[in-house]
């Protein structure tokens, strides 16, 4: 009787090399109300507020690669599942993680991890939203920040995102941790992609003939709009996911404009990131490419922190000089500004 080793090896090893790259199946939605998730608060976030604790990832969660198990099968199949792994280095290496939005949490769940790497092609980040009981709403004392910021802060949800990448970068596809870890990684991502996704047919989707503005009006301010019928319909509707596109374009927008608030915060997506691009239902919305807005960034439009003109700009153009070298070695695309060539060679020197 044949058997999966006694196959030729050509379509043997197709059949490896699919299922280290198949993504795991959705996780059920929308999500139950007892859904076994935890914060994980393990490592550093310099995002504002209670950022982490607005995260829940299963508490199931294995920190292994798809091919974990491959690998402790057989000798053969060891040997061929790391030659896919080790030995294709031509072969993009691409991250799944779904995020669900409700109840005002993010619930990320890993779907494909090849194999562990600080090194990625590319990490696609699919999010589904599901609508939130008005009730349930405003029983949640911080329901109201998360579309709205405040004191010159984004919206509590940008906060959300840019935790759960913190937590990318710092430890990568990794489960909870057994400590607190403050020593941190490089993990660098070639393209990130925000993939919006349009609901099920179960749910209820706010028609295209209502406006964002009247949809995220009650749901800045649920409780105003307690005693009204229609306004509560209204909020219990699941937002448009091309509003959800636009409304994280404008705000990462924020993040990268490097401005007198967001300088301290996006500095680490220049660092780390090729581009980031927003799609939805994986038609591309906007694209960001780093590498050309990291050369034209400058200080005079963008002041660096909150300090005297002179000084904000030297820390500016230090920081600047950092991340451009930074890109490079990490293999991330630089555009160089018009530096005289011995500049460029001080950059890579040991006493830049």
């Amino acid at each position: 009787m044949p058997t999966l080793l006694s196959l030729p090896l050509e379509l043997l090893t197709s059949i490896l090399a699919l299922a280290i790259s198949t993504s795991q199946k959705l996780p059920p939605n929308p999500p139950p109300d007892d859904c076994d998730r935890i914060p994980l608060l393990d490592y550093p976030s310099r995002a504002w507020g209670d950022a982490r604790e607005h995260i829940l990832y299963p508490r199931s969660w294995s920190p292994l690669s798809t091919a974990h198990a491959l690998l402790l099968t057989s000798s053969q199949l060891h040997a061929l599942t790391k030659e896919i792994l080790v030995y294709r280095p031509h072969e993009k290496l691409r991250y799944e993680v779904d995020i669900m939005f409700s109840r005002p949490y993010l619930m990320p769940t890993w779907l494909s991890v090849p194999k562990l790497s600080q090194r990625t092609d590319e990490l696609y980040v699919q999010w589904r939203c599901f609508s939130t009981p008005f009730d349930s709403a405003i029983s949640e004392p911080t329901y109201n920040y998360v579309w709205s910021g405040g004191d010159g802060s984004l919206p509590a949800l940008v906060w959300y995102l840019y935790a759960l990448l913190e937590r990318f970068l710092h430890l990568g596809a990794a489960g909870p941790q057994a400590k607190f870890t403050a020593k941190k990684k490089t993990y660098v991502v070639q393209t990130l992609v925000l993939d919006f996704i349009s609901p099920d047919e179960g749910e209820h989707v706010m028609p295209p003939t209502y406006k964002f503005k009247e949809w995220l009006r009650v749901h800045r301010s649920p409780a105003r709009f307690k005693d009204s019928p229609e306004k509560r319909a209204l909020f219990e509707k699941v937002m448009r996911p091309e509003w959800f596109a636009k409304w994280v374009v404008a705000h990462v927008e924020g993040l990268l404009d490097m401005n007198n608030y967001t300088a301290g915060y996006g500095g680490v997506l220049y660092e780390c990131f090729g581009s980031i691009r927003v799609c939805v239902d994986g038609v591309v919305w906007h694209e960001w490419e780093l590498a050309g807005i990291l050369e034209g960034l400058g200080c005079q439009s963008n002041p660096y922190m909150k300090a005297p003109r002179r000084e904000r700009r030297e820390e500016f153009e230090e920081w600047k000089e950092e991340a451009l070298r930074m890109r490079a070695e990490r293999g991330l695309p630089v555009v160089w500004p018009r530096y005289a060539e011995e500049d460029i060679r001080f950059l890579f020197s040991d006493d830049a």
